[in-house]
């Protein structure tokens, strides 16, 4: 999921859901950071979700929006407002994948 933490669908899973955040291994990271070379090391602080803890360890991404340089301010806020409300998600994580690597 390409989304900052806190995450409205993690969100959603644990309230819901009864779900719980599990971390990854240093291991494990090392192999996708070095298979992704976009990926990183990432630490969800305790108590991001309810009931969490403890810090979790994943991986992230950084994520980049560019748009001409004479974009009006007001349309680059209303384009990255649109793509980032949580109904249109699925349109980043299109856009994300579209990314030659």
């Amino acid at each position: 999921m390409a989304s900052g933490a806190p995450a409205s669908a993690v969100i959603e899973m644990i309230t819901t859901a009864n779900g719980k955040l599990l971390g990854i291994g240093d291991d494990q990271i090392q192999i996708l950071t070095k298979k992704y070379s976009w990926l990183y090391k990432y630490t969800i602080p305790a108590g991001t979700y309810e009931g969490q803890n403890d810090d979790v360890t994943t991986v992230a991404q950084n994520i980049m929006l560019v748009v001409p340089k004479d974009m009006p301010d007001d349309k680059v806020y209303k384009l990255t407002k649109a793509l980032w409300k949580t109904s249109n998600q699925s349109v980043m994580l299109s856009l994300q994948q579209k990314v030659p690597t």
